[in-house]
């Protein structure tokens, strides 16, 4: 299980204005470096998982929320640009933003940073497509509960 490191005198980078986001703080376990020493690059999407299910559990949009709506959200696309490597024992900051579509997905962009926000390790996106949990069929639309959620979150930010 990752460690997600408690928050102490972090200066993070600014999200997008009005975006709907979370930030998580991890640190870099040893079994997440390569032969290199510096974090393989496998990893990252792991990052971005830890990021997308804090994200889920403070917006309550978690993955046992859709379940109990009748709804999985398979991940159908993850796009990862590497700008810096992460090495063993860094600190780091996970930007997870939603990404507002009109088709049935969920959405995030990330940004994997240094704790002030000057360092940029990484940049990445996923997208997950909405399905009935029964049937797997992809949902036509949104869910009708969406619009009410999205509005609740914003009032979060």
């Amino acid at each position: 299980m990752m460690r997600v490191v408690p928050q102490s005198s972090v200066t993070s980078p600014a999200p997008s204005a009005g975006k709907i986001y979370h930030e998580t703080i991890l640190s870099v376990r040893f079994c997440e470096v390569d032969s290199y020493q510096i974090v393989w690059h496998g990893n990252y999407v792991n990052y971005l998982e830890v990021g997308r299910e804090a994200f889920g559990k403070k917006f309550g949009i978690s993955y046992q929320s859709l379940i109990d709506r009748g709804l999985r959200a398979p991940i159908i696309h993850v796009e990862m640009n590497y700008r810096r490597s992460l090495k063993y024992g860094d600190r780091f900051l996970v930007l997870t933003e939603y990404v507002e579509k009109p088709q049935a997905k969920i959405c995030f962009s990330y940004k994997l940073t240094s704790l002030d926000g000057k360092i940029i390790y990484c940049r990445g996106k996923t997208e997950q497509a909405l399905q009935d949990i029964d049937t797997g069929r992809t949902l036509p639309s949104l869910p009708d509960w969406h619009a009410g959620w999205l509005a609740q979150a914003k009032s979060m930010i």
